[in-house]
């Protein structure tokens, strides 16, 4: 008897390498009827509910019958508790082994037992649960049926019920994606904000006339500016560089006249309008901004511009560079000169060094500083922003925080600008994934994946648990 009940330790394997050979699983027709029957996903188990209604049929004492639930899909399969159907000797005979049996044994027991009546039929109310997995959305349902005779010979049948997993109901899977924020260089220092202005001045006059030529326009970039910054709160400006440029026609001690008026007249300005101190100013002039007309000529298509360079670079200010320029070609080039890039040299050039209070930090060329637990606060992103429109870094951490919070058109305004810069790979892969378009997300995780930046990775993972699921969701709906 002992040898006996032990052998279902080793039943399902059996069943599903073994007797399915013997006989391929059939249409159910027998012993039994299925009155109720449902097999469905709850939570991360899979769980089986049926009503079995047993027909009458005679038993005999020493006889048993077993019917094995088992989840099948190709090379996988999973058994449920077995249901034990007995007569009524060896159902006394199964109690007793069991309370003589020894702890530890590993022995698996039924999940119901039943002692059969043989002249009525039986009702049997069984419902079971084993863990789920992916593998289980194609399976199907197949219960065996073993016959247990007195001297232990078996008969075995495998019925079909064309029982297929029902997917649990939920909402699409709801992605969680992660933002990234640009890692970026400190340096130590200030600060800065750099600019220039091309400001006109009347004749004779060095005081600047918000009226006059392009004045209101100019003034306004440096308005802007000087507001951003001391809106911030904590802000407080350190110093002011401002350097004003001439160009080369003309006498060199008008020209550094000229120069150095345009320089303090900004100053002027700057300290009558935001009441500064005239110690933070550090004013300086260059009477002829050689350095930057050669580079403006270099980059131009002018006809002449190789016989140009080369008087610029070898002939001295004071040697006759300028008068050689004039008799280039009949003076033709140098009228050029006059008209298309002299007037790109007038102008003044500032720089504004200031510290935020509680975020030091510093701008090292064009690179903004990290800040230590500044990253995620958006004032600070919004004002660095709006300080330096062309830097990435600001643009793509401010987008950050607007996709953290849902506002995709926010987030597309700064990250449609730096689209190709590799920087801004992840939030717009994050862009993509929270409007559904999982293709052109996954192409740039990918692309930042590479880069080493490990909320790819994790974004990688949450579209494929998205098309996992909406893979689950079609195949349920198709088999509805």
């Amino acid at each position: 008897m002992i040898k006996h009940i032990y052998l279902y330790t080793c039943v399902c394997l059996t069943f599903l390498t073994a007797s399915v050979s013997w006989v391929e699983a059939q249409p159910h027709r027998g012993t039994f009827r299925l009155e109720h029957r449902v097999l469905r996903e709850v939570g991360d188990s899979v769980e089986l509910s049926l009503l079995l209604h047993l027909y009458a049929r005679p038993l005999q004492e020493c006889q048993s019958m077993w019917i094995t639930p088992v989840l099948t899909a190709g090379d996988e399969a999973v058994c449920f508790p077995y249901i034990e159907i007995t007569g009524r000797e060896r159902s006394r005979a199964n109690r007793r082994w069991q309370k003589t049996r020894r702890p530890g044994t590993g022995i698996e027991w039924p999940g119901i037992s039943v002692a059969l009546s043989a002249s009525t039929d039986t009702l049997i109310r069984y419902r079971a649960t084993v863990a789920w997995c992916g593998w289980m959305d194609d399976a199907e349902l197949l219960l065996e049926e073993e016959f247990r005779e007195c001297a232990g010979d078996r008969r075995l049948h495998t019925y079909s019920f064309d029982l297929r997993v029902e997917p649990a109901s939920r909402d699409p899977y709801p992605v969680s994606p992660q933002v990234d924020f640009v890692p970026v260089e400190v340096a130590d220092g200030l600060w800065q904000k750099h600019g220039e202005a091309f400001l006109d001045f009347r004749v004779n006059e060095t005081v600047i006339d918000p009226s006059f030529g392009r004045n209101a326009a100019e003034l306004d970039s440096i308005r802007r500016v000087m507001e951003v910054i001391r809106r911030y709160p904590g802000a407080e400006i350190t110093s002011l560089s401002v350097t004003g440029y001439a160009s080369p026609e003309g006498t060199y001690i008008s020209n550094e006249k000229l120069a150095r008026e345009r320089a303090f007249a900004v100053e002027e300005y700057l300290r009558r309008h935001y009441d500064l101190s005239r110690h933070l100013f550090r004013v300086q002039y260059v009477a002829e901004d050689w350095d930057r007309l050669r580079r403006l000529v270099e980059e131009s298509r002018m006809e002449h511009r190789y016989e140009m360079l080369q008087i610029i670079d070898r002939v001295g200010i004071f040697e006759g560079r300028e008068l050689l320029l004039m008799k280039l070609d009949g003076g033709r080039p140098y009228r050029e000169l006059l008209r298309d890039l002299f007037p790109r040299l007038r102008r003044v050039e500032y720089r504004i060094d200031f510290t935020l209070g509680h975020h030091p930090g510093a701008l090292s060329g064009q690179s903004l500083p990290a800040l230590p637990g500044g990253e995620r606060d958006e004032e600070l992103w919004r004002f660095l922003s709006e300080l330096y429109p062309a830097e990435v870094a600001a643009r793509v951490n401010l987008a950050a925080l607007y996709l953290n919070r849902g506002d995709l058109r926010g987030a597309a305004a700064l990250l449609d600008p730096v689209a190709e810069d590799p920087r801004a790979f992840n939030n717009l892969g994050v862009w993509y994934l929270l409007r559904e378009d999982t293709d052109t997300a996954e192409q740039y995780f990918l692309r930042a994946a590479e880069r080493g930046v490990q909320e790819a990775t994790h974004n990688l993972e949450e579209i494929r648990r998205k098309r996992e699921d909406e893979q689950r969701r079609e195949k349920y709906t198709r088999r509805k």
